[in-house]
């Protein structure tokens, strides 16, 4: 397994997102009160578990949504 590969399965690299992948999320949040829902308990669960990371950019993605 190539060493980029491996280092990015396991976190240890992460990859940039793309506009358009924002652009998809920022429109689902806007058209579907649930999925803004469901994304704020997801970071409430992540800050719960531990992983303030992730906690931190679900709620970003929330915010900028």
């Amino acid at each position: 397994m190539p060493m980029d590969i491996h280092r990015l399965q396991h976190g240890l690299m992460q990859m940039p997102l793309t506009k358009l992948f924002k652009d998809t999320v920022k429109a689902r949040i806007e058209r579907d009160p649930a999925f803004a829902a469901a994304l704020f308990e997801e970071a409430l669960s992540a800050f719960f578990e531990g992983d303030t990371d992730l906690g931190k950019s679900l709620l970003r993605d929330l915010t900028n949504g």
